[in-house]
Parts: C-alpha cells; sequence; structure tokens
C-alpha cells in the first residue's frame, strides 16, 4: 500500500501539540495538509451544524498547509470535503490528548472526524491516535508556542513507526484503525478489541441531584472496577500496552 497525500484531522485543534507532532514528522516523507477545528472540541462526537454558516481560514503549522474550521470535528471533515480538490491517500486523526477506547469512541471527536471522513470519500482508510493522560487534561487548550520536544520521541516517533505498520499490513484487512498509547512510554504493543461495557472505565453512575435537576460527572472520573483483561483497549492500555484496534466502518 504505497500513500503520497495524508490528511490530518482531529477535535483538539489545528494546532494542538499532537496535530503539530504528526505534522512535524509526517512533512519529511509525505504530502500532508490539516483539516481541523479551530478549538478545543473534545467529546462532540459526530455533532454537525445543519443549518449554520460555518467559519474557516487558512494558516501554516509546522510549515503544512492547515484549514482551520470553527465547528465540530465533523464540520471540519464537511468543509474539508468541499475545499480539497482530491481525495487523500489516508486520514490521520490525532494525536489526541486522552485516551479513545471501548464503545464510548462514538463520544470522540477524534474518532468521529475519521468516520466521517471514510463516509464523505475523503480517504478509503483511517488512523485515529490518542494518548493516555489525567481527564483534567481532556480538554487543553493548546497554543502555538507550546514546546514540542518533549513529545517528538513519545508518543510521536513510536506513531509514525505504527502509522507505517498499518499502512504495511494494509490496516490488518479494515478501513479504521483505533490506536492508544499509555502515559507512560513503552514498546510493547497488543491488537486488541474494543471494550463493551464503559463503566468498567469511567466512573457510574453520574452524581443525580434530584431537588435542582442537575446530573454531573462524579468527581473521582475513572471507575474502580477497571477493566483489567489484555484482551481489550481499556484493559491492556492500563497494563501499559499501545493498543492497536483494527475496525471496519460502521460495521
Amino acid at each position: 500500500m504505497k500513500l503520497k497525500r495524508i490528511l490530518i484531522t482531529g477535535d483538539d485543534g489545528y494546532n494542538s501539540v499532537g496535530t503539530r507532532t504528526l505534522a512535524h514528522l509526517l512533512k519529511k516523507k509525505y504530502e500532508v495538509n490539516i483539516a481541523a477545528t479551530l478549538r478545543q472540541q473534545s467529546g462532540t462526537g459526530g455533532k454537525i451544524s445543519l443549518t449554520n454558516n460555518i467559519p474557516w481560514g487558512e494558516e501554516k503549522v509546522e510549515g503544512v498547509s492547515a484549514l482551520w474550521v470553527d465547528g465540530s470535528p465533523a464540520d471540519a471533515i464537511e468543509v474539508a470535503q468541499g475545499y480539497f480538490k482530491k481525495p487523500f491517500d489516508f486520514v490521520i486523526s490525532g494525536i489526541n490528548y486522552g485516551e479513545n477506547v471501548g464503545y464510548s469512541l462514538v463520544s470522540s471527536g477524534t474518532f468521529s472526524a475519521a468516520v466521517r471522513a471514510i463516509g464523505v470519500q475523503l480517504a478509503p482508510k483511517a488512523i485515529v491516535l490518542s494518548w493516555q493522560t489525567t481527564a483534567n487534561n481532556f480538554f487543553i487548550k493548546h497554543k502555538v508556542k507550546d514546546d514540542l520536544s518533549s513529545f517528538l520521541k513519545y508518543p510521536g516517533e513510536m506513531a509514525i513507526k505504527l502509522i507505517e505498520k498499518c499502512i504495511n499490513n494494509n490496516c490488518y484487512g479494515k478501513e479504521l484503525v483505533n490506536i492508544n498509547f499509555p502515559n507512560t512510554p513503552t514498546d510493547k504493543v497488543r491488537i486488541v478489541k474494543p471494550a463493551r461495557d464503559i463503566t468498567r472505565l469511567w466512573k457510574y453512575p453520574l452524581d443525580i441531584d434530584k431537588k435542582r435537576k442537575f446530573a454531573h460527572q462524579p468527581k473521582e472520573t475513572y471507575s474502580r472496577n477497571l477493566e483489567t483483561e489484555v484482551e481489550t483497549d481499556v484493559g491492556a492500555l492500563h497494563k501499559g500496552h499501545i493498543t492497536i484496534t483494527p475496525l471496519n466502518y460502521l460495521s
């Protein structure tokens, strides 16, 4: 599988540390463009603007042409589909701050951007890259001046190795590959399946205030019953493995 043109997208912002890391490393070998959100949009899933005018603009990020879209990750892909004159060989979404695992993938803007890119024929295949971090960093607002040096080695260089591995293995016969990096650097890699029970990852139930009619996330984010089966992405990631989950588009 030979690639020339790659589109980088995601939900942390077009100039996020993860996006910049990929752009910096991939531009050495490929023709790279960026199409991503103007602002931090984590947790928006596949939300799309059906009736609004969607502002967009053009910038340079790490020397790479970037299309920013002031909307959701899915909006960024919709605008990219009309903006670029020809499709890409591959879409890479990330590197996202915070893991994207299990059936909670439906909530991920990073994952949804990749799925939508395949759906609107921007590329036939996609890879989603995410890096485990604390819950406090899920909605971090990146700045262009943020230093990349600590990210280029890990997860950056490891991400490039795994991208190449997926390309050489034709995405393991699938259309979409979801990759998660544990917070601590490692070279241990496992091919896994997505965990079905996300209550074994996030703390449930929500805190329900019946008097004021409010509901909110518990203060303790991660479940105490954390899944530990290394056959799943949740279990393997939390045991220190980089996880690779090959998936078919909408099946």
